[in-house]
């Protein structure tokens, strides 16, 4: 085989596999992804700084019947209570938006906007 012959041989192969490598990203990218079990919301900013927040998919699928009660993020030294109600997760489960506002600390309290990531 002459090395003019090779060299055609191994550029149709190289093309061909850049080929699949393409159609097959494209063909993953337009599947759609799977929602996250979980979501990290922010709160409103107050005193020049804000909280986060984790909600569970499960919390609203199945909230329990004393609601939910978590600590937000450490900020400056503090946190603040984070509660949500059966009744409130049930909303945010059927696709509304809740709106809650945490627990006073160092004079202050921020509000958390919670919304529907999973449907």
């Amino acid at each position: 085989m002459k090395r003019a012959e090779l060299l055609k041989i191994l550029g149709a192969g190289t093309l061909i596999a850049a080929a699949a490598i393409l159609w097959s990203a494209c063909k993953s990218s337009t599947t759609t992804p799977t929602p996250a079990d979980s979501k990290e919301f922010f709160s409103t900013t107050v005193n020049d700084h804000f909280h986060k927040i984790t909600i569970y998919k499960s919390d609203a699928t199945n909230p329990p019947a004393e609601g939910i009660t978590r600590e937000t993020t450490s900020v400056n030294g503090h946190t603040h209570t984070f509660t949500m109600t059966q009744a409130e997760l049930m909303q945010l489960n059927n696709g509304s938006v809740v709106n809650h506002t945490t627990s006073d600390t160092e004079g202050h309290h921020h509000i958390f906007t919670i919304s529907n990531w999973y449907r």
